[in-house]
């Protein structure tokens, strides 16, 4: 009995998702802590140049 109740302990000190039993505050590499959301310059687009993609996208 005293086994069971050690492995409901054990279990729920971690807070997992799924069955590979990863921890879900942990980043998706595992190498840092977290994804970087601002690691490169913001594109520019022209006007011209967004209205031509969108008139090749959307349906005529």
């Amino acid at each position: 009995m005293s086994d069971k109740r050690d492995a409901e302990r054990r279990d729920g000190e971690h807070r997992t998702a799924g069955t590979n039993a990863r921890p879900l505050d942990e980043t998706i590499a595992q190498t840092g802590g977290g994804l970087p959301d601002d690691t490169s310059e913001q594109v520019e687009v022209q006007p011209e140049e967004m209205k031509r993609m969108g008139d090749q996208i959307r349906p005529r």
